[in-house]
């Protein structure tokens, strides 16, 4: 008896390759629709915001284009900040990044570009409505040159850097919840159309690489709790980690659920040696790719993370705020969550913060309600409840994290929490599905939605 021949030959695969990318187009075609709207809206932001008017990008943008021009990384003095200020402090890889893609452009006009506006409200909202950091002028029209092609091509780095992130968000949610697709693509819509990380998108900053790294970290831990990972996977976890740190130091936090996630499988598999093993292969590749810029601070400030420097900058807070007078800036932490532009003085109208607030806030309220009716449903085993523990420990890192840091100087910004993004949609979503007893994708869909009207109409109604 003869066995079947296979054609393995190219024009045999290629029908085969067609079919297998019309099943993944047609599976995850709200995912597609999505992340395309995402990339429209990211640049109609990035091309509607004047260059330099995001918060901090002519700091960021200084550093982009020191190192773009070959210049070594700078060494922080508050008695020489450099135009790059407290940002020169920051772990160097979304620059390094941003100045190898902008280095062929002639960036000679800079201080033509930056020519700041002495009268600026900055960081205030004043009826005066002088809003603009820097003097405009025609040399920002279309077609663009010199520093201003500079700025809008790193711009567009970072709409790119935003689309992988609301892929990510997709695949971490369905990866912690297998078979719910339509809180899957819920929790990517409100991660996608939130109008403050889509301005993030279009503007020059290092967050927008942190965010996306840590997505892609928290996706990986979540997919990984079913069964351990190679170490292959564990040496990759490393090194999305490791980047992470390079990027920003709010990222280090995720080291610590990467130990919860080792523990996990140290204590299922009865093998503490498996945790030493995992901590090894994460530390390990995560030292090779980062423990330089570490050693380079403690050497240079006596601080690993080099946040005294940062601090000794930008200005440290004095005196030290109490939880009282944190909670006091509440207010202006919700609105740079869901868009507060410019210098963090150009509103959106009431009526956004509360209908947006009122959302974010039934969401997060119904996510326990979610939890409960997958153990009332016997869905919520002990992997089903690691997957959930990660999730949620991850924004409450990080907001941990930010409330240290805003005693230490001026930092209570909604956009800080953009870290978690991805995990704050997701919870947004299960709460909005658990909400109404059947059809639980309607919820979320409409917050989606209404979050795509809102972040549409506001690049034209606020930003310009």
């Amino acid at each position: 008896m003869t066995s079947p021949s296979i054609d393995l030959s190219p024009r045999a695969a290629l029908p085969a390759a067609r079919s297998l990318g019309r099943a993944l187009v047609a599976r995850h075609a709200g995912l597609l629709v999505i992340v395309a709207l995402f990339g429209v809206l990211g640049l109609i932001y990035s091309v509607t915001t004047p260059i330099l008017e995001a918060s901090d990008e002519a700091f960021h943008f200084a550093l982009v284009e020191h190192l773009g021009r070959g210049g070594a990384l700078p060494v922080q003095s508050p008695d020489n900040v450099g135009p790059w200020r407290q940002e020169g402090s920051q772990p160097p890889l979304y620059y390094a990044l941003s100045g190898l893609l902008t280095r062929w452009v002639d960036t000679s006009d800079w201080a033509e570009v930056h020519r700041l506006n002495p009268h600026a409200d900055l960081g205030v909202v004043n009826p005066d409505r002088n809003l603009n950091i820097v003097v405009h002028t025609p040399r920002e029209r279309f077609p663009w040159r010199g520093t201003v092609l500079a700025v809008h091509l790193v711009r567009g780095l970072s709409v790119l850097m935003g689309m992988v992130t609301v892929v990510a968000g997709y695949a971490l949610a369905r990866a912690a919840l297998p078979g719910d697709g339509a809180v899957a693509l819920g929790a990517a819509a409100l991660t996608a159309f939130n109008a403050q990380y889509l301005f993030i998108s279009g503007s020059v900053n290092n967050d927008a690489l942190v965010i996306m790294l840590c997505a892609l970290a928290l996706w990986l831990m979540v997919r990984a709790v079913s069964r351990p990972p190679t170490a292959a996977g564990w040496a990759l976890l490393g090194v999305v980690l490791g980047l992470a740190a390079l990027t920003k130091a709010s990222a280090m936090g995720m080291f610590a659920l990467a130990a919860l996630l080792g523990a996990y499988h140290a204590r299922r598999a009865r093998s503490w040696r498996l945790l030493v093993e995992a901590g090894l292969l994460i530390g390990l590749p995560a030292l090779a790719v980062s423990g330089w810029w570490f050693l380079r601070n403690w050497r240079l400030y006596g601080d690993p993370l080099g946040l005294n420097a940062f601090v000794a900058v930008a200005g440290r807070r004095h005196p030290v705020p109490t939880l009282g007078q944190l909670f006091a800036e509440w207010p202006g932490f919700v609105q740079s969550y869901w868009g507060l532009f410019g210098a963090l003085n150009v509103p959106s109208p009431t009526w956004v913060y509360v209908l947006l607030s009122a959302v974010g806030l039934l969401g997060l309220l119904g996510a326990p309600l979610y939890v409960w009716r997958l153990h009332r449903s016997r869905r919520l085993d002990t992997a089903q409840g690691m997957r959930l523990l990660l999730v949620a420990a991850w924004p409450a890192v990080v907001f941990a994290s930010l409330v240290r840091w805003s005693m230490m100087t001026m930092g209570s910004q909604g956009r800080l929490m953009f870290s978690a993004l991805t995990a704050l949609s997701l919870l947004m979503a299960m709460g909005l599905s658990a909400l109404l007893p059947r059809r639980h994708a309607v919820l979320p869909a409409l917050a989606g939605a209404t979050m795509l009207v809102i972040a549409a109409v506001l690049p034209f109604r606020v930003i310009r």
